[in-house]
């Protein structure tokens, strides 16, 4: 029986972090012995697991107001009409043979930093590219939320996908294993799914899109159901790190009677032979599913180096993790101080939460400076030390002779930590520890991965050419 947490769920309560170990645990442990999550029309274990991990780390905005499964099955139904109707003639439908769905970052010449060398295979005149955070419109065709604004009736595949949901959540709900709250995070997350299952099958024309590249398939349940119902290919690109330790990618064999039919997409593209690797450890994915690409991004390929090596630490800030790296950063500044010849770079997330930028703003000092842009390119070129706690850069930094160091005994993320350490991308650093005098130990020398084309393969066109036209993809 899991006893690991303690949840106190004051509404007044700030959101907290629970280490993914313990989420996994919780979950297993409310599913333990039944079949809660699975439904007539597939596993909604992903949806459950989102649930109670925004119940664990009290993340109150996940939670509708309005507990609609909670409602009588007519005033749920004609809910969901009424809210339907009201959008069927608000945009047309998606028609192109390809729709890419973009996380919203652009080159400066307005190129998909994720999508454009994609694109060009595919051929801009097939594709219908939506974005999920807006920019400069020129460069899409739509917000995500604009492109998918169609709603479809709660009839037909809509009522069928209605109706399962509310069998599952009324199991849930009579099984006693679910306390009130817990469910009002269950009926949040069903809700959320239904909308979106409802807006995709309201948005795309299922007789001329062959295909929805995307990242990111946790949380996008709702989706992945639409497409599978209406015969679309979804096609999920690597978008960062993947670790063993995430909650949604490679389950362990505790999982195995809630994985069949979960809602994975139908193919994971990646970029080099240590993701697949990692990957393969999973229960979820079956043969053909994975498929290394390489390198289909602007952000990692290696690059010719802008600058000879100074005496410099760059530490890459990862978003939501301002508390861990604001902590530790004030340590790091009392070791510069023994060292005057040396200066550190501390680098933010591109989307940083605007309200945590001010902590690190804070921080700066004559040795310090804090950026929110830059090439990263241009500071592994410079820089000679590398610390986060867990990030892509450690990976991306490979090839660029920097000593990373990876923050261990945190608590909350030694799991993401341990692996990396593993897979030898970094060596652990204790946060009171002087980076620069383990430098100069050369603690890093002769354990860091060396072959960058494990990670980041070179982009294979030709091999995403010949599956999109081998019909695997149609």
């Amino acid at each position: 029986m899991y006893i690991g947490y303690v949840q106190n769920t004051n509404a007044h309560q700030e959101p907290i972090a629970t280490p993914f170990p313990e989420v996994h645990a919780f979950v297993l442990d409310k599913l333990k012995d039944r079949a809660d999550c699975v439904g007539e029309r597939g596993s909604y274990l992903k949806v459950f697991q989102s649930a109670m991990h925004y119940y664990l780390n009290r993340r109150h905005k996940a939670k509708q107001k309005k507990r609609l499964f909670e409602e009588t099955a007519f005033y749920h139904w004609l809910y969901l009409f009424l809210l339907s109707f009201k959008t069927i003639f608000q945009s047309k439908k998606l028609i192109s043979e390809n729709v890419i769905i973009d996380p919203g970052r652009f080159l400066d010449n307005g190129e998909s930093i994720f999508f454009s060398k994609i694109i060009k295979e595919l051929g801009r005149e097939t594709v219908q590219l939506m974005v999920r955070r807006p920019s400069d419109p020129k460069r899409y065709f739509a917000p995500l939320a604009e492109g998918e604004s169609r709603k479809a009736l709660p009839l037909g595949k809509v009522f069928q996908q209605w109706k399962d949901l509310r069998s599952v959540y009324q199991n849930a709900k009579v099984s006693g294993r679910w306390n009130d709250e817990e469910l009002h995070y269950l009926d949040s997350s069903l809700h959320s799914y239904l909308l979106r299952y409802m807006a995709c099958v309201g948005s795309y024309d299922s007789q001329k899109v062959k295909r929805v590249f995307f990242t990111v398939h946790y949380i996008n349940e709702g989706f992945i159901a639409a497409m599978r119902d209406m015969g679309i290919k979804t096609i999920e690109l690597q978008h960062g790190l993947i670790s063993g330790a995430d909650l949604y990618y490679t389950y362990s064999e505790d999982y195995r009677p809630w994985i069949e039919n979960a809602f994975f997409p139908d193919y994971l593209l990646m970029y080099g032979n240590l993701w697949y690797q990692r990957l393969r450890k999973g229960i979820e994915w079956k043969e053909g599913q994975l498929l290394v690409m390489g390198d289909y991004t602007h952000l990692f390929g290696a690059q010719e180096r802008t600058a000879s090596k100074e005496n410099l630490i760059i530490l890459c800030a990862q978003k939501f993790l301002s508390d861990q790296y604001v902590a530790w950063i004030p340590h790091i500044q009392r070791h510069l101080k023994n060292h005057p010849e040396w200066k550190m770079v501390v680098k933010l997330h591109p989307y940083e939460p605007v309200v945590d930028v001010p902590k690190y703003m804070a921080l700066a000092d004559a040795q310090t400076e804090i950026v929110q842009s830059g090439s990263l390119n241009d500071w592994f070129s410079k820089a000679k030390i590398q610390l986060s706690i867990y990030s892509t850069t450690f990976y991306d930094s490979i090839g660029y002779e920097v000593d990373n160091f990876a923050l261990i005994n945190t608590g909350i993320y030694d799991a993401y930590v341990q692996e990396m350490l593993e897979a030898q991308v970094a060596v652990g650093i204790e946060e009171d520890e002087d980076p620069i005098a383990a430098f100069e130990a050369q603690r890093a020398k002769g354990e860091l991965l060396t072959d960058r084309k494990e990670i980041y393969g070179d982009w294979d066109a030709q091999k995403f050419r010949d599956y999109l036209n081998s019909g695997k993809w149609k």
